[in-house]
């Protein structure tokens, strides 16, 4: 077993004894979910709320281990194979990050949400940007449309793109702390799916622009 997947499994490990562990002090129904703005807009059962992250991790685990040994180019993640695993490590380190952050809240912790959970979209908004750039064609890690799994040229455009992209929006991420709540989140959400909107179709037009070539 290799070092990232150690990681992994010690981060699932914790957050279900995590959720042992304050069981029986979370209030019945725990807040679950935030505004814009930082202000809760949404509560769930305690069972709900603290076994839910625990419980995808674990099904995330099964997927990440499992996904790339069906993939019809799995030779190619095995070229980026140490990427791979450190975002994977990256992605768990994010999610356990926001779960210890609901547990505090629901303690009674008093603190503005965007500022902690933003600086940590930012970290995640580097380290994919970092690996988009080294991965190879695949159909579990990257921008996968039909273009960029049709093509190795278009799948390497796209993902050059994509690393500057992700990595700029860490930067705007970071620099909007400086700002009001509500433009903490609105650079995150609108970011992504902005970036994700010009990558689609970027890729489509790197595709025909390859076919016209």
């Amino acid at each position: 077993m290799n070092k990232e997947a150690i990681i992994v499994a010690v981060v699932v490990l914790y957050s279900f004894i995590l959720a042992g562990i304050v069981w029986g002090i979370m209030p019945p129904m725990m807040a679950s979910h935030w505004n814009i703005a930082g202000e809760v807009d949404g509560f769930a059962p305690r069972p709900l709320a603290l076994l839910t992250m625990p419980v995808i991790g674990l099904v995330l685990t099964g997927l990440f281990w499992l996904l790339p040994r069906l993939d019809p180019f799995k030779e190619n993640i095995a070229k980026f194979g140490d990427v791979y695993k450190r975002t994977v490590v990256a992605i768990f380190a994010f999610l356990f990050y926001v779960y210890i952050l609901t547990i505090a809240w629901n303690l009674g912790y008093s603190f503005s949400l965007p500022k902690f959970l933003v600086p940590a979209f930012a970290i995640l908004f580097f380290i994919l940007g970092q690996a988009l750039r080294k991965t190879k064609r695949n159909w579990v890690m990257g921008i996968r449309t039909p273009w960029t799994l049709s093509s190795d040229r278009v799948w390497k455009k796209t993902h050059d793109a994509a690393s500057k992209i992700f990595t700029w929006l860490g930067a705007l991420a970071l620099v909007s702390l400086f700002f009001r709540p509500e433009t903490v989140f609105a650079v995150v959400i609108i970011g992504s799916l902005a970036a994700a909107l010009y990558l689609f179709a970027y890729s489509y037009l790197e595709f025909r622009k390859e076919n016209r070539e």
